[in-house]
Protein backbone atom coordinates (compact mmCIF):
# COMPACT_ATOMS: atom_id res chain seq x y z
CA UNK A 1 0.00 0.00 0.00
CA UNK A 2 1.02 3.35 -0.65
CA UNK A 3 2.65 5.80 2.28
CA UNK A 4 4.78 7.24 4.36
CA UNK A 5 6.70 6.92 7.55
CA UNK A 6 9.75 8.27 9.26
CA UNK A 7 12.08 6.45 11.43
CA UNK A 8 13.52 8.19 14.13
CA UNK A 9 16.61 6.29 16.38
CA UNK A 10 18.31 7.59 19.22
CA UNK A 11 21.21 6.75 21.70
CA UNK A 12 20.40 5.96 25.06
CA UNK A 13 23.84 5.57 26.04
CA UNK A 14 24.13 9.56 27.02
CA UNK A 15 25.65 10.24 23.63
CA UNK A 16 22.46 11.96 22.29
CA UNK A 17 23.40 10.55 18.73
CA UNK A 18 20.25 10.29 16.73
CA UNK A 19 19.30 9.51 12.82
CA UNK A 20 16.01 9.67 11.16
CA UNK A 21 15.18 7.63 7.93
CA UNK A 22 12.05 8.45 5.91
CA UNK A 23 10.19 5.42 3.90
CA UNK A 24 7.99 6.35 0.88
CA UNK A 25 6.02 3.73 -0.98
CA UNK A 26 4.19 4.61 -3.85
CA UNK A 27 2.39 1.40 -4.91
CA UNK A 28 0.85 2.70 -8.36
CA UNK A 29 4.54 3.26 -9.88
CA UNK A 30 5.72 0.21 -8.42
CA UNK A 31 8.22 1.83 -6.98
CA UNK A 32 10.12 2.81 -3.31
CA UNK A 33 12.26 4.68 -1.65
CA UNK A 34 14.20 4.91 1.49
CA UNK A 35 15.64 8.14 2.90
CA UNK A 36 18.81 8.05 5.83
CA UNK A 37 20.25 11.28 6.18
CA UNK A 38 22.18 12.17 2.62
CA UNK A 39 21.60 8.48 1.25
CA UNK A 40 18.08 7.46 -0.40
CA UNK A 41 17.64 3.75 -2.25
CA UNK A 42 15.26 3.64 -4.78
CA UNK A 43 13.47 0.48 -6.31
CA UNK A 44 12.83 0.75 -9.96
CA UNK A 45 12.37 -0.97 -13.14
CA UNK A 46 14.76 -3.90 -11.74
CA UNK A 47 17.24 -2.14 -10.30
CA UNK A 48 18.04 -0.81 -6.34
CA UNK A 49 19.04 2.62 -7.54
CA UNK A 50 21.54 4.48 -4.37
CA UNK A 51 22.20 8.52 -4.38
CA UNK A 52 24.15 10.08 -2.19
CA UNK A 53 26.70 8.32 -1.98
CA UNK A 54 30.93 8.33 -2.41
CA UNK A 55 31.80 6.64 -5.10
CA UNK A 56 34.14 4.76 -3.13
CA UNK A 57 31.58 3.36 -0.70
CA UNK A 58 31.54 -0.48 -0.64
CA UNK A 59 27.50 -1.70 -1.09
CA UNK A 60 26.37 -4.76 -0.36
CA UNK A 61 23.28 -6.62 -1.46
CA UNK A 62 21.68 -9.61 0.55
CA UNK A 63 19.04 -11.76 -0.04
CA UNK A 64 16.24 -12.95 2.44
CA UNK A 65 18.05 -16.12 2.24
CA UNK A 66 21.00 -14.29 3.82
CA UNK A 67 23.50 -14.85 0.33
CA UNK A 68 25.56 -12.42 -0.98
CA UNK A 69 24.11 -11.13 -4.17
CA UNK A 70 26.37 -8.14 -4.73
CA UNK A 71 29.59 -6.42 -3.62
CA UNK A 72 30.48 -3.01 -5.42
CA UNK A 73 30.95 0.32 -6.09
CA UNK A 74 27.55 0.10 -8.68
CA UNK A 75 25.17 2.81 -7.71
CA UNK A 76 21.87 1.24 -9.79
CA UNK A 77 22.07 -2.41 -9.55
CA UNK A 78 20.11 -4.86 -11.37
CA UNK A 79 18.34 -7.00 -9.12
CA UNK A 80 15.45 -10.15 -9.74
CA UNK A 81 12.23 -8.53 -9.48
CA UNK A 82 9.49 -9.38 -6.75
CA UNK A 83 12.05 -10.12 -3.91
CA UNK A 84 13.09 -8.30 -0.91
CA UNK A 85 16.48 -7.45 -0.37
CA UNK A 86 18.88 -6.48 2.36
CA UNK A 87 21.23 -3.47 1.23
CA UNK A 88 24.52 -2.63 4.07
CA UNK A 89 25.79 0.68 3.31
CA UNK A 90 28.16 1.92 5.74
CA UNK A 91 27.45 -0.72 8.38
CA UNK A 92 23.76 0.18 8.04
CA UNK A 93 20.88 -1.94 6.69
CA UNK A 94 18.29 -1.14 4.72
CA UNK A 95 15.75 -3.15 3.65
CA UNK A 96 13.83 -2.90 0.24
CA UNK A 97 11.35 -4.60 -2.15
CA UNK A 98 11.97 -4.59 -5.75
CA UNK A 99 8.57 -4.97 -7.53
Amino acid sequence: AEGEVTITATSTDGTEISEVCYITVLSTSSMSTIYCGDISLTSRDGKIIIRGLADDVTVYVYNTSGQLIYRGYDREIPVKSMYVYIVIIQGRSYKITVK
